[in-house]
């Protein structure tokens, strides 16, 4: 699902994909940094899409 996930937004022309999550999800960390993201400082006042 995150492959297609990715993949979708490619498609639509997105450059930059912004994901969050919490610490304690080390599975799922790991599932994202081996998608090919990386950890980044948090961004403050975000606007989610939520």
């Amino acid at each position: 699902m995150l492959d297609a996930a990715i993949r979708i937004a490619r498609e639509k022309g997105f450059k930059k994909i912004i994901l969050e999550t919490i610490s304690p999800l080390k599975i799922a960390i790991a599932m994202y940094k081996n998608a090919g993201f990386k950890e980044i400082k948090p961004i403050v006042n975000n606007k989610r899409v939520d």
